[in-house]
């Protein structure tokens, strides 16, 4: 049973570093050094990388070794495309059915950032924090539980390449802005507005982390040729 807590455990705080980019794609991971880390044997590390290897965010190379997985176009190219089918959709459907009591639940968030002072790391993290629970209230209200099935499965991986485009692609003040303009479109009870909002932030992100991806893989291949 501490076994499986102790497993549990290391597999949270792994995933946490894979996930918010602590642990870079593409980095080699090391059976070892984990299990020096954390303070165990390598049993419940090789569980731990068999669990990640599974949900696609680590790969594994007999002979070789254990990587992150790279955030890779085609991946995301699909992912985003069908955020885009279903999202706006659902965006539509959650402000006609959203409540007054929803209504001032997101209202509170949408201050948060609003009133917010902290530092750009600080304000970053709040807007992951805010942009999850505005998706998942999103997919709860437009009344398709499918909907929230899809794109949950994504969540990991959609994090990942969120967090890179907040880093790498200076996404964090238009991002923010178009949030404001889902959450504006939702507090109205005007659906159309909801939905465009919502389609205009995944086409953005969608042409920010593509782009973003491209330049990093043309960088490593002129690294390459050197």
């Amino acid at each position: 049973m501490k076994r499986n807590i102790l497993t549990d455990e290391i597999y949270k705080k792994l995933l946490e570093e894979i996930v918010k980019l602590e642990i870079m794609p593409g980095t080699k991971l090391s059976e070892n050094l984990i299990s020096k880390k954390y303070g165990v044997s390598r049993a419940p590390i090789r569980k731990v990388i068999s669990k990640l290897e599974s949900e696609d965010l680590l790969v594994v190379k007999p002979q070789i070794g254990t990587f992150v997985k790279p955030i890779l176009y085609k991946d995301i190219k699909n992912i985003c495309d069908i955020r885009i089918l279903l999202e706006p959709y659902a965006t539509e459907k959650a402000a006609e059915n959203i409540k007054s009591n929803e209504i001032d639940l997101l209202k509170k968030h949408y201050d948060r950032i609003i009133n917010f002072k902290g530092n750009i790391e600080e304000k970053n993290n709040l807007l992951f924090e805010i942009d999850l629970l505005l998706h998942r209230t999103i997919w709860r209200l437009c009344g398709n539980d499918e909907i929230f099935i899809i794109i949950e499965s994504y969540r990991n991986k959609i994090d990942r390449a969120r967090l890179m485009t907040a880093k790498f692609a200076k996404r964090l003040e238009p991002s923010i802005e178009e949030t404001f303009q889902i959450f504006e479109g939702l507090l109205s009870k005007k659906p159309k507005n909801a939905s465009n909002a919502m389609y205009n932030h995944l086409f953005n992100f969608k042409k920010a982390i593509l782009y973003l991806i491209e330049e990093m893989v043309s960088k490593i291949n002129n690294e390459s040729m050197l």
